[in-house]
């Protein structure tokens, strides 16, 4: 059971039971009994999570989906598909493009995360600058309630909803209930794609490029930033010709017709030089397109291999607010002496930020953990949130009560126990002590 303990955090609690239900009715057989026995229960996808979301601090038994793992249906003509809960995100985009389409909310963990942990978290990914988050493209759920009740909504109720439930549901990291089912909308995959990759000798002309795009009035499906200390990582795990050592870089993706695509990629080139960038290309080739993304989607995992200890957390700022934010983790690395690697969907303002360490003693570990405090200090000073959609799980509780005022978070007290009276459903996590 120890690999249920856990997640990418690297938190261990052991469970007292794992189970591994295929089907709706098993899943209400668990929780009603855990309902009339009072004890906790904690829905477990991938287990790829930074916040320890799926770790059971409070014992009790996992729920584990991944035997729930069907794609049940793919409506090409009404766009959309209805899966369960344990379905891994990159088989149902392989499967939908089959069909012509596509589905936009895919994390860098897409080979790893299912598509009802990224509901728990409202997971975005690399498309979330053009196509949204996970919460954009539900059209309904089935969901377990705290009393072993079956609710749905949207699409897959029978009637018509008074209220939003779905939206509700999304980013409650399994604290409202188990979703056993989940109804989704999908896109027609584009025809024509442009990628380009920006480099800079300095990571705040890389911000400023950002910045800059973002208030252009262009709408790229993909933005992204990476920085000199995550840059240097790279290239001790890949052989890549277009990187250098001690530069930043930004990643751009236009898609769309052919001639709003060419237009927005002659607009982005211009940004782009007024920063007097160190190195830029454009290509259309799927081949290098594949090997650029494969390697950005590699970041996390070789940050992983090559660190004794890896503390990631991703803060969100306004746009606007980017370059600040990227100054303020320089100066912060520097105060604190840490290698501090930061990566991520710049577009919507959503950095990745990874403290690391080779040195695995309780003074490092102390002084990640001050570093990490004024990370969520600085980030909610330039009008940010502490996660753009890693979740807050249990490594993020104290923060959180920061960030919200007692109002809502009386609000959304009142809001888990309608769902979950007895308070067994993931407890320990958000807000709870």
């Amino acid at each position: 059971m120890a690999p249920y303990g856990s997640d990418s955090t690297k938190i261990f609690h052991p469970p007292e039971l794992v189970v591994l239900p295929s089907s709706v009715e098993q899943v209400c057989q668990i929780v009603k009994l855990a309902y009339g026995l009072r004890f906790p229960v904690v829905c477990r996808g991938g287990g790829s999570g930074f916040a320890g979301g799926a770790v059971p601090v409070s014992g009790g038994v996992v729920i584990s989906m991944e035997k729930m793992n069907r794609i049940i249906e793919v409506n090409p003509d009404g766009y959309s598909a209805i899966v369960e809960p344990g379905v891994i995100t990159q088989d149902l985009t392989l499967e939908v493009e089959k069909q012509g389409l596509t589905y936009p909310p895919e994390p860098s963990s897409r080979d790893v995360s299912t598509i009802g942990g990224n509901l728990a978290h409202n997971s975005g990914g690399l498309k979330s600058r053009k196509y949204g988050v996970t919460k954009d493209y539900l059209l309904g759920i089935e969901l377990v309630t705290g009393r072993g009740e079956t609710l749905r909504t949207g699409c897959l109720s029978d009637d018509e909803d008074f209220c939003d439930l779905t939206s509700i549901i999304a980013g409650s990291e399994g604290t409202l209930g188990i979703v056993t089912k989940i109804a989704l909308r999908l896109v027609r995959k584009p025809k024509t794609v442009s990628t380009i990759l920006v480099t800079y000798d300095e990571p705040l002309k890389a911000a400023k490029t950002i910045a800059e795009i973002n208030t252009s009035g262009l709408s790229p499906t993909i933005l992204e930033y990476i920085d000199v200390d995550t840059m240097n990582c790279i290239l001790e795990k890949f052989d890549f010709p277009f990187f250098k050592r001690g530069d930043s870089a930004v990643l751009v993706e236009l898609d769309g017709n052919a001639k709003q695509v060419r237009s927005d990629t002659h607009q982005i080139e211009r940004i782009s030089r007024n920063y007097s960038p160190s190195f830029y290309r454009q290509t259309n080739s799927e081949q290098t397109r594949e090997k650029l993304w494969d390697v950005r989607r590699s970041i996390s995992p070789a940050l992983e291999e090559l660190f004794l200890i890896k503390i990631s957390e991703d803060v969100c700022v306004p746009p606007s607010k980017l370059p600040e934010l990227v100054e303020r983790i320089r100066r912060l690395g520097a105060k604190y002496d840490l290698k501090i690697a930061s990566f991520g969907h710049a577009g919507d303002g959503n950095l990745h930020v990874n403290f690391l360490t080779n040195r695995d003693t309780a003074a490092q570990r102390r002084k990640i953990k001050r570093a990490v405090g004024e990370l969520f200090d600085m980030t909610l000073a330039l009008r940010g949130t502490i996660s753009g959609e890693h979740g807050v799980g249990i490594s993020k509780r104290k923060y959180f009560k920061k960030q919200i005022r007692p109002a809502e978070l009386k609000l959304m007290k009142s809001l888990k126990s309608a769902f979950d009276p007895r308070g067994i459903l993931n407890p320990g996590k958000i807000w709870e002590e």
